[in-house]
Protein backbone atom coordinates (compact mmCIF):
# COMPACT_ATOMS: atom_id res chain seq x y z
CA UNK A 1 0.00 0.00 0.00
CA UNK A 2 1.57 3.63 -0.92
CA UNK A 3 2.13 5.67 1.68
CA UNK A 4 -0.73 8.53 0.27
CA UNK A 5 -3.68 5.54 0.58
CA UNK A 6 -1.77 5.03 3.78
CA UNK A 7 -2.75 8.45 5.48
CA UNK A 8 -6.19 8.27 3.50
CA UNK A 9 -6.63 5.52 5.35
CA UNK A 10 -6.57 7.44 9.33
CA UNK A 11 -7.58 11.14 7.80
CA UNK A 12 -11.07 10.78 9.01
CA UNK A 13 -10.06 10.18 12.79
CA UNK A 14 -8.89 12.99 14.69
CA UNK A 15 -6.74 12.93 17.27
CA UNK A 16 -8.86 15.05 19.87
CA UNK A 17 -12.50 15.36 19.20
CA UNK A 18 -14.25 19.20 19.71
CA UNK A 19 -10.24 20.07 19.65
CA UNK A 20 -10.80 22.92 16.50
CA UNK A 21 -13.95 24.00 18.10
CA UNK A 22 -12.72 24.38 21.41
CA UNK A 23 -9.65 26.47 19.94
CA UNK A 24 -12.39 28.74 17.83
CA UNK A 25 -14.32 29.29 20.82
CA UNK A 26 -11.65 30.28 23.07
CA UNK A 27 -10.47 32.78 20.44
CA UNK A 28 -13.61 34.47 19.90
CA UNK A 29 -13.61 37.99 21.58
CA UNK A 30 -16.10 39.64 23.25
CA UNK A 31 -16.61 43.14 24.93
CA UNK A 32 -17.15 43.94 28.15
CA UNK A 33 -20.43 46.34 29.28
CA UNK A 34 -19.26 49.82 29.72
CA UNK A 35 -20.71 51.77 32.39
CA UNK A 36 -21.80 55.24 30.97
CA UNK A 37 -20.64 58.05 32.70
CA UNK A 38 -23.19 61.11 34.71
CA UNK A 39 -22.28 63.06 31.27
CA UNK A 40 -23.06 60.44 28.69
CA UNK A 41 -26.65 59.44 30.84
CA UNK A 42 -27.15 62.86 30.87
CA UNK A 43 -26.98 63.21 27.16
CA UNK A 44 -28.60 59.53 26.39
CA UNK A 45 -31.15 61.15 28.21
CA UNK A 46 -31.66 64.31 26.15
CA UNK A 47 -31.77 62.74 22.88
CA UNK A 48 -34.08 60.09 24.37
CA UNK A 49 -36.55 63.18 25.13
CA UNK A 50 -35.68 64.40 22.03
CA UNK A 51 -36.62 60.73 19.90
CA UNK A 52 -40.09 61.01 22.39
CA UNK A 53 -41.18 64.46 21.32
CA UNK A 54 -40.23 63.94 18.00
CA UNK A 55 -42.05 60.83 16.77
CA UNK A 56 -44.55 62.07 15.00
CA UNK A 57 -41.68 63.14 12.63
CA UNK A 58 -40.56 60.24 10.21
CA UNK A 59 -36.78 60.16 10.93
CA UNK A 60 -33.91 58.23 11.27
CA UNK A 61 -32.12 56.88 14.26
CA UNK A 62 -29.06 54.50 15.09
CA UNK A 63 -29.58 52.95 18.45
CA UNK A 64 -26.18 50.74 19.67
CA UNK A 65 -27.16 47.84 21.79
CA UNK A 66 -25.71 45.06 23.75
CA UNK A 67 -26.61 41.16 24.26
CA UNK A 68 -24.78 39.09 26.81
CA UNK A 69 -22.55 36.07 25.04
CA UNK A 70 -24.72 32.71 25.87
CA UNK A 71 -21.44 30.68 25.67
CA UNK A 72 -18.45 32.84 27.72
CA UNK A 73 -18.66 36.25 29.89
CA UNK A 74 -19.01 39.37 28.22
CA UNK A 75 -21.10 40.93 25.64
CA UNK A 76 -20.99 42.01 21.70
CA UNK A 77 -22.65 45.62 20.75
CA UNK A 78 -24.44 46.08 18.02
CA UNK A 79 -25.24 49.01 15.87
CA UNK A 80 -29.26 49.17 14.49
CA UNK A 81 -30.11 52.24 12.52
CA UNK A 82 -34.02 52.50 11.63
CA UNK A 83 -36.93 54.52 11.48
CA UNK A 84 -38.82 54.79 15.07
CA UNK A 85 -42.41 54.58 15.07
CA UNK A 86 -43.14 54.07 18.73
CA UNK A 87 -40.86 53.61 22.12
CA UNK A 88 -42.19 51.23 24.76
CA UNK A 89 -40.87 52.84 28.06
CA UNK A 90 -41.84 50.67 30.13
CA UNK A 91 -39.53 47.92 28.62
Amino acid sequence: MSVSDRAAQFAPFAALTGYDSAIQETARLTDRKRELSETELDELDRKLNYIVEHLDQPFSATITYFRADERKSGCKYFDYTGFMKKIDEYE
